[in-house]
């Protein structure tokens, strides 16, 4: 059976510390990015759905500043929203609420607010365009993690052997299974991967008791670092560090 680039991203980013989907998601993310600031900046389309979602998130909209020489770009992007949001404050007004809020009011009984017509004419009529982007990709990294799963046993236990999945991307990737035995192979491979890292918490907790301190740390020196990653999801591609009480040195 032929692999696709997807296949051969997940299995690349499961030989990577934390949730692949995760790391895979955020690669995705910085190439959109870098796209939108060198190549894509000028071109109608891409403005109009940014115009539409009002800029990007939070997490992607500062995103940008990691790329060099981002600036004029993101100046181009923004002086072109904000210039609509401008306009649209221009033209709301306390009493000329929008058809859709008008329409609540209504059925409500209720008199609006002073600022709700104004509130509803900022509301975005998009999603954020990097957001929208990344999650095509982990559907797409998911199926794939899902596929190998199912047909290669080298495929089962280098997963195994990661930090599998976080607990968000757990559930994402359980809702697109279509196969019981991928279910299977998931659940159960994903268990045994959070029993080890719960055993590993524990030998941390234990470690830092002053009864122990004296005990050298192993890789459990991080586990605390790698359950926020499992319930919480990656902290980009940082590098991941082992530090609090009673520090020691990772064996690796």
């Amino acid at each position: 059976m032929a692999y696709s680039s997807s296949d051969y991203a997940v299995w690349d980013a499961l030989t990577l510390p934390g949730c692949p989907i995760c790391r895979l998601a955020a690669a995705t993310a910085e190439r959109y990015l870098d796209g939108l600031l060198w190549e894509m900046v000028n071109d109608p389309g891409v403005r109009e759905k940014i115009r539409k979602a009002q800029g990007f998130c939070n997490a992607h909209a500062w995103l940008m500043t990691r790329v060099r020489g981002a600036a004029l770009g993101v100046a181009i992007i923004h002086h072109d929203v904000l210039s609509t949001l401008v306009e649209t404050l221009g033209s709301a007004t306390v009493n000329d609420p929008s058809p859709v809020q008008a329409v609540r009011n209504a059925l409500a009984g209720e008199r609006a607010p002073g600022g709700s017509a104004a509130a509803s004419r900022l509301e975005p009529r998009g999603e954020c365009p990097a957001c929208v982007q990344v999650s095509g990709a982990e559907e797409r990294h998911v199926d794939a993690l899902l596929g190998n799963l199912l047909r290669d046993e080298q495929f089962r236990a280098l997963f195994r052997a990661s930090d599998g999945l976080c607990q968000q991307h757990l559930r994402r990737a359980l809702l697109r299974a279509r196969e019981g035995a991928a279910v299977d192979a998931l659940i159960g491979a994903q268990r045994e991967i959070w029993e080890r890292l719960v055993a590993q918490l524990s030998e941390f907790v234990r470690k830092n008791d002053y009864r122990f301190c004296h005990e050298p740390m192993g890789v459990e020196g991080d586990a605390w670092l790698r359950s926020i990653a499992a319930l919480s999801g990656q902290r980009g591609h940082e590098e991941r560090i082992s530090h609090g009480q009673c520090h020691k040195t990772r064996t690796e």
